[in-house]
């Protein structure tokens, strides 16, 4: 029998160094979650379907025959592997299909295995704040969390991890449900993996120097007060109106000589060889973000293997 393992989420927690490194890589398994390789066409277009389609015209039905035609055409292995960090909601447009993804994956996969990773909500809000500068946003970060956005409606509770930890345990069942805390990644990624690989029955593989890669950096803060400057006038998802063309992987911007963005980028490094320092979350913000989570985290203790506070999470 075919076992399913779907890995969610959260954005911002490795999934892309696990989409791209780790997951390719297990032994015995099929892993169909390939977004940074060639897309495997049905898989593309079941997450096309759980994440756009109609809730009248989403047929469960439909996709468990897909899914039973296409394994066995091929040399289907003991598990097989999706990845989507996405499942856990859209944070542009205020995670209001978080649950609604988990009964059309439940509808389809029931007997699925789910990994669920997490990470301390102030560095969380933090990195996503950065995510937004990155692809295009323009507002202030006490009116990005303020709901006070043009064209994204980013909400803090889309962090309340307990309320979706719980959700899926009632769905699939605790055993079948793996939380891990993305600073466990951070502090030992090879136990980090070990479990994932526990989840799943497949032999354990080691983490070499060369696949330990920081597969993305988001904007450094020096460098976000220009960006969002830039943004202006530049044409994204959240400023149509803009005209500037942005580089869409800040790894390119140092070559580009006629682009404003290279320019201000190496004024930041300047700034930071110089000792200044310019924080994205003010001490205020910072307390106020752990109070909102406390009594979130303390529900999410009850329901995880590992101990919040080791990590630094507000409880």
């Amino acid at each position: 029998m075919t076992d399913f393992m779907i890995h969610i989420g959260y954005q911002k927690a490795g999934s892309t160094w696990l989409q791209k490194i780790f997951f390719p890589q297990l032994p015995d398994i099929l892993f169909l979650g390939k977004r940074y390789t060639d897309a495997v066409p049905w898989v593309h277009d079941f997450l096309k379907s759980v994440f756009t389609e109609n809730d009248f015209e989403f047929a469960p039905a439909k996709w468990q025959a897909i899914f039973n035609t296409n394994i066995k055409k091929s040399d289907s292995p003991k598990t097989i592997v999706l990845s989507s960090e996405g499942l856990v909601g859209n944070p542009w447009k205020g995670s209001s299909d978080a649950k609604r993804n988990a009964d059309r994956i439940s509808a389809v996969l029931h007997q699925a295995k789910i990994l669920i990773l997490v990470r301390e909500q102030v560095h969380m809000v933090e990195s996503i704040y950065k995510q937004y500068l990155l692809n295009g946003g323009t507002c202030r970060f006490n009116d990005f969390v303020g709901q006070k956005t043009l064209h994204c409606d980013f909400r803090l509770d889309h962090l309340r991890y307990h309320q979706l930890v719980q959700y899926y345990i009632d769905r699939f069942g605790a055993s079948r449900v793996l939380v891990l805390p993305y600073e466990l990644m951070v502090r030992n990624i090879q136990v980090f993996c070990n479990q994932i690989c526990q989840l799943i029955s497949v032999p354990a593989i080691t983490i070499t120097d060369k696949m330990k890669i920081y597969v993305r950096r988001g904007y450094d803060p020096l460098f976000c007060r220009y960006v969002r400057w830039l943004n202006f006038f530049s044409k994204t998802e959240f400023q149509p109106a803009g005209f500037l063309k942005r580089p869409v992987d800040r790894s390119k911007l140092l070559p580009l000589f006629f682009n404003p963005y290279a320019w201000f980028y190496g004024i930041a490094r300047l700034e930071k060889l110089m000792g200044i320092r310019r924080p994205i979350l003010s001490a205020e913000w910072r307390t106020r973000l752990k109070a909102y989570y406390q009594e979130s985290n303390q529900h999410l203790q009850k329901l995880v293997q590992f101990d919040l506070q080791d990590y630094k999470y507000p409880i």
